[in-house]
């Protein structure tokens, strides 16, 4: 087959089809705004350099300047779909998937990965994350492609990680998968792959130390400091103490993606099942690859058995990045890897049916097999993805009708005008007749939320929901406040006596504030 006309339509194909995917996947959340506590802001593009994002804050900040960070969800969400794709089609350049089936596999995959999900909820970032993703394609494509491409990948990775560092991980599962694949199908020969692995190495290292010195600059430029969010600050700071726990748990979480329930990943039986039924075709696989290279051919490749026992280490590598930090489903964008080295183990041998030494008859049973669980799979993350999205749309509901309910009563309180403040005694309300009947469902990606929105996002909601703008009381007059015999005799949210006006300020009492010395 001509190479540009196989090109062509592998492009159309595989692109084509994933942005339809992604459509299938994320049309609803590109439909509806959906709130949660970071959501529901109407300008901005999230955390910046003090939160070591020093690339995003940059960029960030010029388009502020230029076009403005609106958080329109259709535009952003498409954008980032189509960012997603090109990313996607990266992969099947670096490792040749010349199988139309397993490129609409791979890129559906890829754009309807929970990540992703998670990443739509936060759809003002939704374009700078999906550019981080594609950059980390490129970089390695570079690596791959072009005799001093790792120069540009030290560059893009930077970058990547200059806009969300958990998308490092993903390079590093790449590699690892690029020289097991290569050292299974003896592409690599011993001193190739001992060489490519130091050349990876040295790019992931050198990539991370640009990252830093980058962020060092920024921070000294702007006077500022790393914040203490999610242990933020404490980057790169590992006791040695601390590493053997480290290692023995990233294997436990690899190990244990189809048993327990990774971040989300694996939430359901459908995919618990078929992560199982993977490996064990994958092992089919690698035993057929070894046996076709014959006794010589197995002593030549056996470098693939170390870069396997790498490769857990690589795809949840997010556990070593944070591993003083909360993980939650945005952040193990890595984990898609795991769908990826069964549907190469396919695709290399598939490329062998044409040669002259014919692959076993029972190899189209393995690849059917290997395919439809991929398929199960594709399609259980698009329902989940649904799910989830309509779990957050019907959670904002509950949203809008409570509060909008207390601001009704609140200005049916005794002596309430429009010049009082407005000041909430506690953080979350503490409802008992409050309820999500969505809560035992297996809808809740990292971003999704079961309660009300929390403290600090509420005054967008009254303010951009509601139209309400309210006075504020200042966060010295509510600590003087709790202090209050009066305002801690009264009752909390929602019950008779839980409002009442308080000098200058309106009082909504939410919990019972513990006192400290």
């Amino acid at each position: 087959m001509d190479m540009k006309l196989q090109f062509s339509r592998r492009f159309k194909i595989t692109c084509g089809t994933t942005v339809l995917i992604g459509l299938a996947a994320h049309l609803f959340a590109l439909t509806n705004v959906l709130k949660n506590h970071d959501n529901i802001i109407m300008t901005g593009y999230g955390a910046g350099t003090a939160s070591g994002r020093w690339f995003m804050g940059w960029i960030g900040d010029v388009i502020q300047e230029v076009w403005g960070n609106y958080n329109i969800p259709f535009f952003n969400g498409l954008l980032g779909i189509f960012l997603l794709a090109a990313g996607a089609y990266l992969g099947v350049l670096i490792f040749d998937i010349r199988d139309y089936t397993l490129c609409i596999l791979w890129g559906g995959l890829f754009v309807a990965f929970p990540a992703v999900t998670s990443l739509m909820f936060y759809m003002y970032a939704v374009p700078y994350y999906a550019a981080a993703i594609l950059m980390t394609m490129a970089a390695v494509y570079w690596t791959d492609r072009y005799r001093f491409g790792w120069i540009g990948a030290i560059f893009l990775l930077a970058l990547s990680l200059g806009i969300y560092q958990a998308y490092y991980p993903l390079a590093v599962g790449l590699y690892v998968t690029i020289l097991i694949v290569r050292s299974l199908t003896g592409r690599y020969s011993l001193k190739e792959a001992i060489r490519k692995a130091f050349l990876y190495l040295g790019i992931l290292a050198a990539s991370m130390a640009a990252y830093f010195v980058v962020l060092k600059l920024r921070l000294n430029m702007l006077k500022l400091q790393l914040n203490t969010y999610k242990n933020i600050d404490k980057m790169g700071q590992i006791k040695l103490s601390e590493i053997p726990d480290m290692i023995s748990r990233t294997y436990r979480e690899f190990f244990g993606i189809p048993l327990d329930d990774y971040y989300q990943m694996s939430a359901t039986q459908i995919i618990s099942w078929m992560l199982i039924a993977l490996a064990v075709l994958s092992i089919a696989m690698i035993l057929l690859l070894l046996l076709r290279g014959g006794r010589k051919g197995l002593r030549e490749r056996w470098p693939a058995f170390v870069f396997l026992t790498l490769y857990p280490a690589a795809v949840n590598s997010i556990t070593l990045m944070c591993y003083h930090s909360k993980i939650y489903t945005l952040m193990i964008f890595a984990g898609v890897l795991v769908y990826l080295l069964p549907l190469l183990l396919v695709s290399e041998l598939g490329k062998y049916s044409c040669s002259k030494k014919p692959l076993p008859r029972f190899f189209p049973w393995i690849r059917l097999c290997a395919c439809g669980a991929l398929g199960l799979v594709l399609l259980n993350y698009i329902w989940q993805s649904n799910g989830n999205y309509i779990t957050m749309y019907y959670t904002d509901q509950q949203m809008y009708y409570y509060l909008n309910s207390m601001v009704t009563q609140v200005k049916e309180t005794d002596g309430f005008n429009t010049d009082l403040k407005w000041a909430f005694i506690g953080s979350n309300v503490r409802d008992p007749l409050r309820d999500n009947p969505w809560k035992e469902t297996p809808f809740w990606y990292g971003g999704n939320k079961k309660q009300l929105i929390n403290e600090y996002s509420r005054k967008n909601f009254f303010s951009q929901i509601l139209g309400y703008n309210i006075p504020w009381a200042s966060q010295e007059e509510i600590q003087a406040l709790a202090k209050n015999e009066t305002i801690q005799a009264m009752a909390t949210y929602p019950n008779d006596g839980s409002i009442a006006v308080v000098g200058d300020i309106v009082v909504i009492k939410l919990e019972e504030i513990k006192q400290t010395d």
